[in-house]
């Protein structure tokens, strides 16, 4: 903190946290008056730019003067670099006795996309097939082409399949079809300009797409509200829609349905909240609407997997099936063809296979997959992944066990995209002390492939979990790992992570999500790392999520200084040693944390993330968060988000701390107007702030391995200097 009294409301602030109010409850703000710097909402114009260039060079003309940051640089770009790293799962798919995955280090910083067969793979000795240099087709192209994996599709054939480009990390990508027998990009094949999009096989000619190819073609949301078939040899202008969502839905998302004997494609309409009408299209390539409930846990986005004609879905905010009540908690099987008979009862078509126990949960990003006989699920008990295997027997009977062998308590992740076709399922596991370790399951036990092996000593240090008690007694879980010859004098540097929304589970990684290796580096300085689960996210299931949603927000950040709070009662740390960090909704909340709290927080950085939450639904893609944040046009809402919002409760006469506030030019899912108005009016009323912009990378800020070390640098940089860390002898 700065070397001067703290402000009269910093004095009140505190006061009121020990009498167990927010600052936000009983100081509600004044209401917006005109927006002074809208302009820096635009994102490409010479004025913001020319201020973006500004703001950066001071940033870095003050911490690459730091003999550290050019130290913690190079650590960041070795670790990033090592021979032996994996590569991120948005990168890797296992598909019909193949592993894909996209190989990215200093030689080829744009990616190359290559394959093995799973057999090799599985066995720890992969045969590489070289399939596609990134670099390459964006130079012919003229562009700055990225490859990813998470919008891949293959025909069902499994001859050819579509590839994602995105030209410098944006959500918008161009499709490219590729023979996977020729091994090369089918010149005249199907090809669309870039764009937010959505496409996969119905057959080896016929796509089913979800593209804007006019402004008639977005919702409100900025998002594909339509579903075409695209014929080969057809321009995709000229493809016939089949489908058009109802006006007030977010979205339509192509999915399929796919097991080993059974294979459809379809959609899903979504409207608020994500609830979701389900289509399964016919042999005409008609959609049929099904019978199902309307929402899902958000892994059916990517498509439903199982046996048979019988697929596997996690219930989302609750079914009620013929009058009876499935919970949130529950893995349900329905069977497709029984569902498009109407002579079928919906409840002999939809049956429950297993319900969770109240401290569990799934992994919404990371929760069912399957191989030829068996489906596979990751379940987490407060906080931590266990894994199970389901089963349907010879009567028709699905049966659940665990399987043993799987280290505790971390992450398992598998790929992003069922195999059925294989017996192999290749997964992983990481926490805090573990760096990625690849698994394949074999007679239902997991065996080691591979381990990433870090540069750090980590046995000599400890993750722990404890459980704050927030106001109303709830337990809130939280991780911490520090050196095992802690003093715990309150003396330590702390950083905690935190997202809180969506009902995104934060789970015991190796590497901090949208800053990456931060996490190793900080430890490796002499830091103290906390991973916490506030209410808002999903450690808990939809309960977790729910309770602290719309109007009751300010339970995440209540959450968050309770954790703060038992901190420093065991001697952890202590106010004025404490940082905290974020991105995305996470940039949020460490933003409010910040303003709320300053007397808390000396250190504070918001990566990409949502500042001002009277125009956020104006901005991008901010219109699909409405039923997450609530709607500043409805007086009720925007009465709350204004007692929180950060952009609109800065105090000129606080004592804020220096805040890190960190974006990308091209960002196309959260403006980066949010990060630049944030740091321009914090500067303009006095606070001294960082700001650092990406010119690529889009809302992962960085699209490379220079970029990310970049960005790994600015972030520990600050944080020695603010949380006064010296780097240990010999690291």
């Amino acid at each position: 903190m700065k070397d001067r009294l703290p402000s009269v409301k910093t004095v009140l602030i505190a006061i009121l946290a020990v009498l167990g109010l927010s600052a936000a409850a009983a100081m509600p703000p004044e209401a917006p008056t005109e927006d002074s710097l809208i302009w820096l909402e635009e994102t490409e114009s010479g004025r913001s730019i020319e201020w973006v260039k500004a703001a950066n060079e001071n940033t870095l003309a003050r911490l690459t003067a730091d003999p550290r940051y050019d130290e913690v640089k190079q650590h960041a770009l070795e670790i990033l670099d090592r021979p032996n790293r994996l590569p991120d799962l948005l990168s890797t798919r296992q598909y019909r006795g193949y592993i894909y995955h996209i190989l990215q280090d200093g030689d080829r910083p744009r990616g190359l996309l290559r394959r093995s067969t799973l057999s090799s793979y599985a066995a720890g000795v992969p045969e590489w097939e070289n399939m596609v240099d990134f670099a390459e087709v964006g130079r012919a192209d003229g562009r700055e082409w990225f490859g990813t994996l998470a919008q891949a599709s293959f025909a069902p054939s499994g001859n050819r399949m579509l590839i994602a480009m995105s030209d410098g990390g944006t959500d918008a990508v161009t499709l490219r079809e590729f023979d996977l027998e020729a091994n090369k990009l089918v010149a005249d094949g199907f090809v669309t300009a870039a764009g937010r999009q959505v496409a996969l096989w119905i057959n080896d000619d016929t796509i089913g797409i979800s593209a804007i190819l006019s402004p008639d073609d977005a919702s409100f949301a900025g998002f594909p509200t339509k579903v075409r078939i695209w014929q080969r040899g057809q321009p995709v202008e000229a493809s016939e829609v089949i489908y058009t969502a109802p006006a007030d839905h977010i979205m339509v998302q192509p999915i399929v349905f796919e097991s080993a004997t059974w294979r459809a494609t379809g959609f899903l309409s979504v409207g608020a909240g994500f609830k979701a009408d389900t289509f399964v299209l016919n042999d005409e390539d008609r959609p049929i609407l099904l019978d199902l409930p309307g929402q899902f846990d958000l892994s059916a986005f990517g498509g439903f997997t199982g046996i048979g004609t019988e697929m596997l879905a996690i219930v989302g905010d609750g079914w009620t099936i013929d009058g009876e009540t499935v919970t949130s908690k529950t893995v349900v099987a329905f069977d497709v063809t029984r569902l498009l008979d109407q002579s079928v009862a919906q409840n002999e078509a939809i049956r429950p296979v297993y319900t969770l126990a109240e401290d569990e949960t799934f992994n919404i990003f990371s929760n069912l997959t399957a191989t030829r006989d068996v489906v596979y699920a990751n379940i987490l008990k407060d906080v931590a992944s266990s894994l199970r295997k389901i089963e349907r027997g010879a009567d028709g009977q699905w049966t659940i066990e665990a399987i043993e062998g799987v280290p505790q308590p971390g992450s398992i992740w598998f790929p992003s995209t069922s195999d059925p076709y294989s017996e192999t399922l290749v997964f992983r596991y990481e926490d805090f002390l573990t760096p990625l370790t690849e698994y394949r399951m074999e007679q239902n036990k997991p065996v080691v492939i591979r381990r990433e092996v870090s540069s750090t000593d980590l046995s000599r240090f400890v993750t722990e979990q404890f459980f704050a008690t927030a106001e109303d007694g709830t337990r809130v879980p939280y991780f911490v790992t520090r050196s095992k010859d802690f003093a715990f004098d309150g003396n330590a540097p702390v950083l905690m992570y935190a997202y809180g929304g969506f009902g995104y589970t934060v789970t015991p990684t190796f590497e901090i999500a949208y800053s990456g290796p931060l996490h190793e580096l900080w430890l490796d300085a002499g830091g103290v790392y906390v991973s916490a689960g506030p209410r808002g996210g999903g450690e808990y299931g939809d309960r977790w999520h729910t309770s602290a949603r719309g109007q009751d927000r300010q339970i995440v950040y209540d959450d968050l200084y309770a954790i703060a709070d038992d901190i420093s009662d065991r001697g952890l740390g202590s106010p004025g040693r404490l940082g905290i960090i974020g991105g995305s909704n996470g940039g949020l909340t460490a933003a409010v944390l910040a303003t709320q709290r300053p007397d808390l927080f000396s250190a504070s950085i918001a990566v990409v993330p949502v500042i001002d939450m009277m125009r956020y639904h104006k901005l991008l893609a901010g219109a699909a968060w409405i039923e997450e944040y609530g709607n500043p046009d409805v007086a009720a809402d925007r009465e709350v988000l204004l007692s929180y919002s950060p952009y609109h409760n800065i105090d000129r006469e606080a004592d804020y701390p220096e805040m890190l506030v960190m974006t990308s030019t091209q960002d196309d899912r959260v403006h980066p107007g949010h990060a630049r108005k944030f740091a321009a009016k914090l500067a303009e009323q006095g606070h001294p702030v960082l700001f650092y912009e990406a010119r690529q990378g889009g809302h992962s800020m960085a699209v490379d391995n220079e970029g990310r070390s970049v960005n790994a640098a600015i972030m520990a940089t600050y944080l020695m200097q603010k949380l006064q860390v010296e780097p240990e002898s010999g690291n």
